[in-house]
Protein backbone atom coordinates (compact mmCIF):
# COMPACT_ATOMS: atom_id res chain seq x y z
CA UNK A 1 0.00 0.00 0.00
CA UNK A 2 1.19 3.23 -0.88
CA UNK A 3 0.87 5.69 2.27
CA UNK A 4 -0.47 9.28 1.18
CA UNK A 5 -2.49 7.84 -1.76
CA UNK A 6 -6.21 8.99 -1.90
CA UNK A 7 -7.68 5.73 -2.22
CA UNK A 8 -9.24 3.83 0.35
CA UNK A 9 -6.51 1.44 1.88
CA UNK A 10 -4.18 4.06 1.66
CA UNK A 11 -6.34 6.33 3.72
CA UNK A 12 -6.55 3.54 6.07
CA UNK A 13 -3.40 1.81 6.17
CA UNK A 14 -1.96 5.80 6.92
CA UNK A 15 -4.39 5.99 9.50
CA UNK A 16 -2.46 2.96 11.45
CA UNK A 17 0.39 3.89 10.46
CA UNK A 18 -0.33 6.96 12.24
CA UNK A 19 -2.08 4.63 16.03
CA UNK A 20 1.64 3.43 15.59
CA UNK A 21 3.54 6.00 15.87
CA UNK A 22 1.17 7.67 18.70
CA UNK A 23 1.49 4.59 20.60
CA UNK A 24 5.66 4.32 20.05
CA UNK A 25 5.42 8.05 21.10
CA UNK A 26 3.68 6.99 24.51
CA UNK A 27 6.08 3.81 25.12
CA UNK A 28 9.12 5.77 24.55
CA UNK A 29 7.71 8.89 26.51
CA UNK A 30 8.55 11.34 23.19
CA UNK A 31 6.32 13.25 21.58
CA UNK A 32 4.89 11.74 18.11
CA UNK A 33 6.78 14.46 16.14
CA UNK A 34 9.89 12.52 17.42
CA UNK A 35 9.22 9.02 16.43
CA UNK A 36 10.31 7.85 13.03
CA UNK A 37 9.12 4.63 11.54
CA UNK A 38 10.60 2.98 8.77
CA UNK A 39 10.48 -0.51 7.25
CA UNK A 40 13.76 -1.72 8.28
CA UNK A 41 16.41 -1.09 10.85
CA UNK A 42 18.38 -1.08 8.00
CA UNK A 43 16.52 1.53 5.97
CA UNK A 44 16.13 3.96 9.44
CA UNK A 45 20.12 3.36 10.00
CA UNK A 46 21.01 4.54 6.80
CA UNK A 47 18.81 7.61 6.37
CA UNK A 48 20.27 8.72 9.91
CA UNK A 49 23.76 8.01 8.85
CA UNK A 50 22.57 9.96 5.87
CA UNK A 51 21.22 12.83 7.55
CA UNK A 52 24.51 12.94 9.70
CA UNK A 53 26.41 13.11 6.88
CA UNK A 54 28.90 16.00 6.93
CA UNK A 55 28.44 16.65 10.50
CA UNK A 56 31.17 15.42 12.14
CA UNK A 57 35.18 16.29 11.77
CA UNK A 58 38.45 14.44 12.19
CA UNK A 59 39.16 13.64 15.92
CA UNK A 60 35.07 13.18 16.14
CA UNK A 61 35.13 9.54 17.83
CA UNK A 62 31.56 7.23 16.79
CA UNK A 63 30.96 4.68 18.80
CA UNK A 64 29.83 1.23 16.98
CA UNK A 65 29.44 -2.66 17.79
CA UNK A 66 29.98 -5.73 15.66
CA UNK A 67 26.82 -6.99 16.92
CA UNK A 68 24.64 -7.73 14.11
CA UNK A 69 20.69 -7.35 14.25
CA UNK A 70 20.01 -10.25 11.86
Amino acid sequence: VQLGASYDCSVAAAREVARGREAAAILCGADVDEVSLHPSSTVAVTLLSMALRGRFAPGDRIVVTDLDHE
